[in-house]
């Protein structure tokens, strides 16, 4: 972030995002730069605020470091006050105060089972204290015997999500994209999302494609005599088509039941995810996670 006059324009707005080309113009403006990989390579050295070795010249997101997307917006709110501070649009005690704030931020974000004090300890439990998936660390899935422990993972007559979510990290979209308030996260933005019992799913899917881990699916257990209906995300092309026969998918990636395509959805609002609903065995509707199409 350049601050060296009184106003903000484009190379501003680029520094402060953290463009990867940025590390180079750093460079060449002669900022102090060092090799770091666990930082992502060439960085500049930057205090605590992101002002680099030549004053004026602040840093944040990933071209002061890969973080992670949340964390990097909070540090180039940090550099962002204190090249104000620089430019002398607040005073020092504000500059604390603000400072403060966003560190406060930052600090809630790096909690959690993958918080910084956690690296290369094998946690057993969750933050609510649920025994953990120990096939999700030996597998890479969660075992059908270990789903039902933990919070978002409920039943109900009619459309209800069914949040697969098991490990405590900085997440909370779903909680945002819900219209009616029905999925809770909290105050701590690493707690295990829960479903309100006693708020009706609309069955609209923003929670379906608002989640980046894939990890949640709107279920109706009583679709129809002996059947259930899964609406799980699908990004693959071409997209399948209302009728298709195929079959309906483990958590391990295994063909488990016959299943046929009853809609596909589409939508801006979905950011490129589209929603993929299958009819399956009713007592597949806590196992099948994923389509395949038939072979022909």
């Amino acid at each position: 972030m350049l601050g060296t006059e009184k106003h903000f324009d484009v190379d501003t707005i680029c520094l402060a995002v953290g463009l990867s080309p940025m590390s180079q113009l750093l460079k060449m403006a002669g900022c102090e730069m060092e090799d770091n990989p666990k930082r992502g390579g060439q960085v500049p050295i930057c205090d605590e605020y992101g002002e680099t070795s030549i004053k004026g010249i602040f840093v944040a997101g990933d071209v002061s470091g890969i973080e992670e997307a949340s964390s990097a917006m909070i540090e180039g709110r940090i550099a962002g006050i204190a090249a104000a501070h620089y430019l002398g649009y607040m005073d020092e005690e504000e500059l604390k105060t603000k400072v403060k704030e966003q560190e406060d931020a930052l600090d809630g974000l790096r909690q959690g089972m993958f918080a910084p004090k956690n690296r290369g300890k094998l946690i057993e439990k969750t933050e609510e204290g649920i025994d953990i998936s120990m096939n999700l660390l030996k597998k890479g899935y969660v075992a059908d015997d270990e789903i039902e422990r933990f919070p978002g993972v409920t039943h109900k007559v009619g459309v209800h999500p069914v949040m697969e979510c098991t490990q405590n990290i900085p997440c909370n979209p779903c909680q945002d994209a819900c219209p009616k308030h029905c999925i809770r996260i909290g105050e701590n933005i690493t707690s295990l999302p829960v479903v309100d019992p006693d708020v009706d799913c609309i069955g609209c899917g923003m929670c379906v494609a608002s989640c980046s881990g894939q990890a949640i699916f709107l279920v109706d257990e009583t679709y129809e005599p002996g059947f259930a209906t899964v609406t799980l995300p699908y990004e693959f092309l071409p997209l399948p088509e209302k009728g298709e026969k195929g079959y309906g998918m483990s958590r391990s990636g295994k063909k488990i039941c016959e299943a046929e395509v009853v809609s596909v959805r589409t939508s801006k609002a979905f950011d490129h995810t589209n929603l993929l609903t299958i009819k399956v065995p009713a007592d597949m509707a806590m196992k099948a996670r994923f389509y395949r199409k038939a072979e022909a």
